[in-house]
């Protein structure tokens, strides 16, 4: 084989393997980021910095859209979340875990989390551990009002693209809609 063959060929395998664009590794992420980043989707949130610690909270109202729509079409059951949500931040600014976030703070992770609206009961341990027992994403825990609430951790540290952010607020959206459907066994 010629040394010009050789080299065509060469050329060709690295052409052929290079990506067409590298995507942005966020290795950190702002509550305003985030916010840009989401919105891009079918998602709004309202910033809220009431209390000096920057969350993100979800815009929309309930979903109207039944377990069985969301088997024939995702779309509709992703337009809007199953109940409101806020999105905390941690470890941001180089600072402790749980220290306030700013809208601009550099994080390395945050956490989705949805308290449920269902009347507080003695069961509520239990419903929260069988979920966990059967469903893979979101964990659900009795908080310290004695209800319900649902939280998944997303670590940004080592870096992520703003497709995966994209996928996984997805992922969020689909949990929290069988987790509403889920509780509704449980509702008098």
């Amino acid at each position: 084989m010629s040394q010009t063959r050789v080299i065509a060929v060469l050329a060709m395998i690295v052409l052929g393997c290079a990506p067409a664009a590298a995507e942005t590794l966020h290795h950190s992420m702002s509550p305003r980021m985030l916010r840009d980043v989401l919105t891009d989707g079918d998602a709004a949130f309202t910033p809220d910095l009431s209390t000096g610690d920057a969350v993100l909270r979800s815009a929309e109202p309930p979903n109207p859209v039944s377990a069985a729509a969301h088997k024939f079409n995702v779309q509709a059951w992703l337009a809007r979340p199953a109940m409101p949500y806020e999105i905390f931040f941690y470890e941001c600014d180089g600072a402790a875990f749980a220290d306030p976030a700013g809208l601009d703070s550099a994080c390395l992770s945050f956490e989705y989390r949805a308290y449920a609206s269902v009347p507080a009961s003695s069961e509520d341990a239990e419903i929260a551990n069988r979920w966990n027992d059967v469903y893979h994403f979101g964990k659900a825990w009795r908080d310290e009002l004695g209800g319900i609430a649902l939280q998944m951790n997303v670590v940004v540290d080592g870096g992520v693209t703003a497709k995966n952010l994209q996928a996984t607020h997805r992922r969020w959206r689909l949990t929290l809609g069988a987790f509403s459907e889920y509780l509704k066994a449980y509702q008098p």
